[in-house]
């Protein structure tokens, strides 16, 4: 399964989250414009990832970051995701396990 949420302010999307469901996980990528970065989307989004995961009952989240991606590396940690590993591309691999709306 696969599912797209789009993130808007003031109905005009800033945003995105692609979910692709794989057994008992869930993988991610978001996306917010250059315009809107700063302003909390990203931990919207994040937000909106944790109540689907939970809905659907997947065990874990996982998502790839850039490793020059400080800001968003700095996002995840504070949300509780833990780093786990690099994938093929280089991409840092990084994790949250259930509860999701935990922050250990």
């Amino acid at each position: 399964d696969r599912f797209l949420y789009i993130a808007d302010v003031g109905g005009e999307p800033v945003g995105f989250f692609d979910f692709e469901i794989n057994e008992n996980a869930g993988h991610f990528v978001v996306y917010v414009s250059p315009a809107n970065r700063g302003k909390g989307v990203s931990r919207q989004i994040l937000s909106e990832a944790f109540q689907l995961g939970e809905v659907i009952k997947v065990d874990v989240l996982d998502v790839n970051v850039e490793a020059d991606n400080i800001r968003s590396i700095k996002l995840l940690t504070d949300v509780g995701f833990k780093r786990e590993g690099v994938d093929e591309e280089g991409m840092l691999i990084y994790k949250k396990y259930k509860p999701f709306f935990s922050q250990d």
